[in-house]
């Protein structure tokens, strides 16, 4: 018996009205043989021949793996979603995005989404739409709207963000560039905070995204080196970070009246 995925594939074929060979020759491959082991689980099918599948037949990437979408919905009222863009499982990021949360605010994990970077394309955002659309970076951001603020933590290694941060900021300009009304929701709504060793090691990001918000009360910018404290370090126990924490957390949340977890 097929896997889940060499079922969905023989299923679509089918619904497409294709033999094994015809689909193998849309997809590239030399005979049908491929398609027949894919369909009986034995044998995977490569990244840019999914990619193509699901160009070609307009499917959504859910249907072929058996996985839940992700619901990025907030589940209560004056909601807070709080986004981190660590690639660790239990870093300063999450402690200062816990320290920061209220009661009833959201934490996603940038990290566990599922989603293509902008690596296998030719560019088709330029005169259309990106092909990946059906991944969770959009659904993440169409639920910006349903939440009072967003809050972006983004650590800074090198003295850049790391690579999923930019993998996320390609596929904004995409989203955006085909919904401009809604970049002024998220602009209105948008608190930043950087984790980074000092400005003057990090002038660009900390330029880029002061211009980019609507006041600088909305960035918080905690500096490692001006505290002596290395990338393993606790920052929220050292007590003058802690206090900068506390203050941001007091205006993030200034006409909310949440200010107790």
């Amino acid at each position: 018996m097929g896997s889940f995925f060499g079922n969905k594939i023989k299923e679509i074929r089918k619904r497409e009205g294709l033999t094994q060979q015809e689909l193998a020759n849309i997809l590239g491959y030399s005979d049908k043989s491929m398609i027949a082991h894919i369909e009986n689980g034995d044998n995977e099918m490569s990244n840019d021949k999914i990619t193509l599948l699901l160009n070609i037949f307009n499917i959504n990437a859910n249907e072929l793996f058996d996985v839940k979408k992700n619901d990025f919905n907030p589940i209560f009222d004056n909601a807070n979603l709080f986004i981190s863009f660590s690639a660790r499982e239990n870093g300063n990021s999450i402690d200062i995005a816990k320290s920061l949360m209220a009661q009833n605010d959201k934490l996603i994990m940038f990290k566990d989404l599922r989603y293509t970077p902008c690596s296998n394309c030719n560019y088709e955002c330029f005169s259309g739409i990106c092909k990946y659309r059906n991944d969770d970076i959009y659904s993440l951001i169409d639920s910006f709207s349903k939440y009072k603020k967003i809050v972006f933590i983004i650590p800074i290694y090198c003295s850049n963000p790391p690579s999923i941060y930019f993998s996320f900021n390609e596929r904004m300009q995409d989203y955006y560039n085909h919904n401009e009304e809604k970049y002024s929701i998220l602009i209105n709504k948008l608190f930043v905070v950087g984790i980074l060793g000092s400005q003057e090691e990090t002038p660009y990001f900390s330029k880029v995204i002061s211009e980019g918000l609507k006041s600088s009360n909305r960035l918080l910018l905690i500096e490692r080196h001006k505290h002596n404290l290395k990338m393993s370090d606790k920052i929220i126990e050292d007590d003058t970070l802690n206090h900068i924490i506390k203050d941001f957390k007091s205006r993030l949340y200034l006409s909310d009246g949440r200010l107790k977890r």
